[in-house]
């Protein structure tokens, strides 16, 4: 059995997103909101190809959200407000066809939204 979903919402872990993660190749849902999770997101996390559900809400997350995650091909779920993001919507994010809900309010985002959004 594989795992496809990891679900540790609601705790108070932290540290850094510890890049093992990427090893899960079938998950699915990742569900890490309401902790307390610090430092960049790592861009490798846009090699869980089969996730449709990535919630990032809540946490201490800061950097530029990768460029990669236009990788992402079966999210239909992008949860990433409430953190410390900084700079710019990634164009790539504006490829995603099966995503239906996208938040990332809450951030130090800045820029124009890019006219894939639109």
């Amino acid at each position: 059995m594989w795992l496809t979903q990891l679900v540790l919402s609601n705790n108070a872990i932290g540290g850094s997103l510890p890049s093992s993660i990427t090893d899960l190749d079938d998950l699915q849902t990742l569900a890490l909101n309401d902790n307390v999770f610090t430092g960049p997101l790592p861009a490798a996390i846009t090699t869980l190809t089969n996730l449709t559900s990535l919630r990032l809400q809540n946490n201490d997350f800061d950097g530029a959200i990768p460029t990669t995650m236009g990788n992402l091909d079966e999210l239909t779920l992008l949860r990433l407000e409430n953190n410390d993001f900084v700079g710019t919507l990634p164009t790539a994010l504006g490829t995603l066809s099966n995503l239906q809900v996208f938040y990332a309010g809450g951030n130090n985002l800045t820029g124009s939204i890019p006219s894939s959004y639109s």
